[in-house]
């Protein structure tokens, strides 16, 4: 066994979405125990991750769904709005959507701004107001 060669190459990989400092060491100890340890320094650069959509589930259906005709809700306030007989429900789940870099503060270029697009073909879109 060459710790030469089991040290020629040594891979990293740094945790999900960390950047930032981190740190390598390297500690070794002789036979007789005299040790020596050296601590590398790794900068891990950001990188710009693409946001996820997270739908609501439809459960055991293939489809969520809604009626001919009735304007649908699909969101947070859902669940009230049809208790108090405003529409028809398709899913008290919102739609979300997730970018690790604006939540992170790493994407500081972009102001902590993203363009979010909605579009059907068949049926028209409004959102509630921010």
């Amino acid at each position: 066994f060459s710790v030469k060669r089991a040290l020629s190459r040594i891979y990293y990989t740094p945790e999900k979405d960390y950047y930032g400092l981190d740190e390598l060491i390297i500690s070794c100890a002789s036979a007789d125990n005299l040790r020596v340890t050296q601590i590398l320094t790794l900068y891990i650069e950001a990188v710009d991750d693409p946001p996820s959509i997270i739908l609501p589930d439809p459960g055991n259906e293939p489809l969520l769904k809604a009626f001919e005709d009735v304007e649908a809700v699909i969101g947070d306030n859902a669940c009230k709005q049809i208790e108090d007989g405003q529409g028809s429900l398709i899913s008290c789940e919102s739609i979300q959507i997730h970018d690790v870099d604006l939540e992170s503060g790493q994407d500081t270029d972009l102001n902590s701004t993203m363009k979010v697009t909605l579009f059907s073909d068949e049926g028209q879109l409004r959102v509630s107001r921010l």
